[in-house]
C-alpha cells in the first residue's frame, strides 16, 4: 500500500511539474511477467515496479530497502529473459559543477550495477551511462530530489 501511494504521489507531482513547464522526465515503469508454480499449474502474475532508483543529496549509496527489492525484481526478469540486457543511466540535480555531477551520476550507476552483480546478474548484461545533471530551473529541494536517480532501461 505504501509503495502504491508513493508511486501515485510521484506521478501526481511529475504531472503537476509538467503542467508548469518543468523539464523533469516522468518516471519510467515496466511490467514484468513472472511465472510461478502453484499446485502443478503455472500462473502468470504481473509485477509492476518503478525502475527508477533515487539517491540522497551528494550520495551514490542505495539506502532504501524498497529500491533493493526493485533490483531483485530486475534480477528475476533478467534470469527469465536471457536475451535481454539493461542500461543504467545516472543523473544528478543542478547543484554542483558539470564534471562532478557527471562523475557522481556514473558512481550511482556503478553502485546499482554492483548490487545487481552481487545478486547474480552477469555484469556483461549491464551497461552504464551518466548524464550528469538534469536541466531543471527549480531551486526547490522537493523537486530537485527527483533528479538524483538512476533509471533502469531494458534494451530490446
Amino acid at each position: 500500500m505504501k509503495k502504491e501511494i508513493r508511486i501515485i504521489t510521484t506521478v501526481f507531482i511529475l504531472l503537476l511539474l509538467n503542467s508548469c513547464g518543468s523539464s523533469i522526465k516522468t518516471v519510467n515503469t515496466t511490467t514484468i511477467n513472472s511465472k510461478s508454480s502453484d499446485s502443478d499449474q503455472e500462473t502468470e502474475k504481473d509485477i509492476l515496479f518503478a525502475n527508477t532508483i533515487y539517491f540522497d543529496f551528494n550520495s551514490s549509496k542505495v539506502t532504501k530497502n524498497e529500491y533493493r527489492q526493485n533490483l531483485i525484481l530486475v534480477k528475476r526478469y533478467l534470469s527469465e529473459h536471457k536475451d535481454k540486457t539493461i542500461t543504467l543511466n545516472g543523473y544528478c540535480d543542478k547543484i554542483g559543477k558539470d564534471k562532478y555531477n557527471f562523475e557522481l551520476g556514473l558512481k550511482r550507476a556503478k553502485e546499482v550495477k554492483n548490487i545487481l552483480v552481487s545478486l547474480g546478474v552477469d555484469e556483461n548484461r549491464i551497461g552504464i551511462n551518466s548524464f550528469g545533471k538534469v536541466i531543471s530551473s527549480s531551486d526547490n529541494e522537493e523537486i530537485r530530489k527527483f533528479n538524483r536517480k538512476v533509471i533502469i532501461s531494458i534494451n530490446k
